[in-house]
């Protein structure tokens, strides 16, 4: 299949200027109101429009929680296949929405798959039946909609994946997802920072380390406030270690490996 990003679905008799939506999709009870609304923004737009959440967002009112839930709604029911784009760099583009007609709502009378029916607008009194065949995604997968890929992407340093993911949804109870894309990205791109001695993701996460300043400049030597700072960023919430500023302190025995 393409993965270019933007809106794929077969195309209607609705097509033009206008977005006609079937009144047994707008008067559906079992398609949630999320969902629903997203599905039917996703169809006022021309096959093959690329498309970004803020825009979706900003045009649809959906917040961005919401908006992750209604994909998935979509996705779960088989209304779309949802695939997320990547660069040739490996950041991550745009989504690509393969809208699909689960229900039969868009057919004409003559391909219906209720063919006793002569009306214009057959009724569907089928249920809607969770698309089984798709394989439950593991939240350790590369998913398309899982947050922490965007992080891991982004984090200089990938091992111990189990650890990270747990410490991630751990942190994204206390902070939001930007807040740590954006820490994630200072701490990539800090000049200063020492390849060899880069923390695990799980070890930075759990640190709250989104929050630290950045790396101290090599080659100049640190002040005792400055020591004390690093090690207390090593030793965050044990509350028996306190800031420590006595010239007499070896710093260097205590910050071995600390970077």
């Amino acid at each position: 299949m393409d993965t270019q990003p933007g809106v794929y679905r077969p195309e209607f008799p609705m097509d033009g200027n206008f977005t006609m939506v079937p009144n047994s999709l707008i008067r559906n009870d079992e398609l949630p109101p999320m969902a629903k609304m997203l599905l039917i923004y996703l169809l006022s737009h021309k096959i093959g429009y690329q498309i970004l959440d803020e825009q979706i967002m900003r045009e649809s009112g959906l917040g961005r929680a919401a908006l992750r839930t209604a994909r998935k709604q979509l996705e779960g029911l088989g209304f779309i296949d949802l695939v997320r784009v990547r660069h040739a760099d490996m950041s991550l583009g745009g989504y690509r929405y393969e809208l699909q007609d689960a229900r039969g709502w868009f057919s004409t009378v003559a391909q219906s798959t209720v063919a006793h029916s002569t009306v214009a607008n057959p009724p569907d009194n089928r249920k809607l039946i969770p698309n089984k065949t798709k394989v439950k995604k593991n939240k350790l997968e590369n998913t398309s909609e899982s947050p922490f890929n965007e992080f891991w992407a982004v984090y200089p340093k990938t091992a111990d994946k189990p650890a990270a993911v747990r410490a991630f949804e751990k942190a994204m109870k206390r902070v939001s997802l930007e807040t740590l894309l954006d820490g994630a990205r200072r701490y990539r791109d800090d000049p200063n920072r020492d390849a060899a001695f880069t923390k695990n993701p799980a070890t930075w996460l759990n640190a709250d380390a989104w929050d630290n300043p950045p790396e101290p400049a090599r080659g100049r030597k640190l002040t005792n406030a400055e020591n004390a700072a690093l090690l207390a960023q090593r030793y965050r919430g044990q509350d028996e270690v306190k800031a420590i500023e006595s010239p007499d302190v070896d710093f260097g025995g205590m910050l071995k490996g600390v970077r």
